[in-house]
């Protein structure tokens, strides 16, 4: 295979623009919801080449699935619990 296969590359913006619970208000460009992130490689069997809305979950999640997907045995990254099922091959 290629070097994509056996990689998880992770692109995750600054912030969305949603809700602001520190700021404790709307509207914000620095909310965690509404954030673009980009998984490419095949690692783990992630699935390319797909559009995922992920509805109320947190950008971490998107790093706990590629850190799963590499062998990774976290489940945890702060707060934030789980993987994202969509981002890997049924």
């Amino acid at each position: 295979g290629t070097m994509l296969d056996s990689s998880a590359l992770v692109f995750v913006n600054e912030g969305g623009h949603g809700w602001d619970p520190e700021g404790n208000k709307g509207n914000s460009s620095h909310s965690s919801e509404n954030m673009a992130c980009l998984i490419a490689g095949r690692a783990g069997g992630l699935q390319p080449g797909q559009h995922v809305v992920a509805t109320g979950r947190h950008p971490a999640n998107v790093l706990i699935s590629a850190m799963k997907a590499v062998g990774s045995p976290t489940e945890t990254l702060g707060e934030v619990t789980g993987t994202i099922p969509q981002l890997f091959m049924a």
